[in-house]
C-alpha cells in the first residue's frame, strides 16, 4: 500500500515525516475548543467525528483514492503564552484494502502494524524500534446508525464501532508505539532515513474485516510523541509511562484493549452510508 507516509503540510510546504509541532499527546486534543465535526469521507459513502482543526490532507497534495487522510498541522505560536491554538501532528488514515484472507482475525492487527511499520522504515532488530502493547478482536456493527429502542445504553457503549452496519464484524485493534524516521529516504549525504532523526509515535490501529465484501477497512491514528531523549531510552521511558497508564493506558479492568478518547470517539461515530462502494 502507499499510504505509508506521515507529513505536516502546513501552507503547501511538505515537511519531514511526523514532524511534530507540541509535545502534547493527549487524545484529548482534539482542537483548541475540543469539538468535533463530522466529516464525509469517499464521497459521502462513510462518516465519522474528525477534530474540527484537523485538515484534509489532500487540499494540498494528492492522496489516493482509496484513502482518506486528517491530519492536525496547525503552526506554533510565537508569543508567550500561545495565542494560537498548538497542533499535535496527529495523523488519520482511513484506507479500504482488499481483503487479506490469510491473515487470521486473531493476526490481523499486528500484520497491518508490522506492514505499517515496515513503510515507516522501524527497524525490527532494533529494541523497541516497533512495539505493540495490546491487541484484540472484538464484534462491532449491529445498529446501522439507529439504535433501537430494545438496545440498551450498555449494549452501545460496550461495542466499539456500533453503528458501522446492522451486520456484525470482527474488529481487529491494537495499541502500540513506533519511532519512525523523519525526512526523505535519503538525506543531502546520502544516508538511508533509518540513519537519521527518529521520533517515537503512538499508534492506535483498528482493521475492520469485512468478509462479505472482500475488504479490510483500515483506520489509523498516530500522534507523535516527544521524550526528554527522543530515542532508544526515551522510548522506552514511554513505554514505561503509558503501561502505568490507567486512564487511558492499554488495558482495561475488563481486560479489552483501552483507546484513548479521540480514537474512541472516531469509532464509534464511524458508519457506512453506501456499501456500493465496496461493489
Amino acid at each position: 500500500t502507499d499510504f505509508r507516509w506521515q507529513e505536516n503540510v502546513l501552507g503547501g510546504e511538505k515537511r519531514g515525516r511526523n514532524k511534530t509541532m507540541s509535545t502534547n499527546t493527549s487524545n484529548n486534543a482534539c482542537g483548541k475548543n475540543g469539538s468535533f465535526a463530522k466529516r464525509d469521507l469517499f464521497g459521502g459513502a462513510m462518516s465519522c467525528n474528525i477534530p474540527s482543526e484537523w485538515r484534509d490532507v489532500s487540499g494540498v497534495r494528492q492522496v489516493p483514492d482509496h484513502q482518506e487522510v486528517y491530519q492536525d498541522c496547525t503552526t506554533l505560536s510565537t508569543s508567550s503564552p500561545p495565542s494560537e491554538y498548538v497542533g499535535t501532528g496527529g495523523c488519520l488514515i482511513v484506507e479500504i484494502l482488499q481483503r487479506q484472507e490469510d491473515v487470521d482475525d486473531i493476526d490481523a492487527a499486528k500484520f497491518f502494524f508490522d506492514d505499517l511499520a515496515d513503510a515507516n522504515g522501524c527497524d525490527s532488530a532494533e529494541q523497541h524500534g516497533r512495539h505493540i502493547f495490546a491487541s484484540q478482536v472484538v464484534t462491532v456493527g449491529g445498529f446501522g446508525g439507529n439504535t433501537r429502542e430494545e438496545d440498551t445504553e450498555h449494549d452501545v457503549s460496550q461495542n466499539l464501532v456500533p453503528n458501522l452496519a446492522k451486520t456484525v464484524y470482527n474488529a481487529c485493534t491494537c495499541i502500540g508505539i513506533q519511532r519512525i524516521a523523519m525526512g526523505r529516504d535519503h538525506d543531502i549525504s546520502g544516508r538511508k532515513r533509518t540513519d537519521q532523526e527518529t521520533r517515537t509515535t503512538k499508534i492506535e490501529l483498528c482493521a475492520l474485516r469485512l468478509e462479505d465484501v472482500q475488504t479490510d477497512l483500515l483506520i489509523t491514528l498516530t500522534m507523535p510523541h516527544v521524550t526528554k531523549s527522543d530515542n532508544a531510552e526515551g522510548t522506552t521511558d514511554m513505554i514505561r509511562m503509558m503501561q502505568g497508564e490507567s486512564k487511558e493506558g492499554v488495558t482495561g479492568a475488563d481486560g479489552q484493549v483501552s483507546h484513548g478518547s479521540l480514537f474512541q470517539n472516531i469509532l464509534k461515530s464511524f458508519v457506512v452510508n453506501d456499501w456500493t462502494l465496496f461493489a
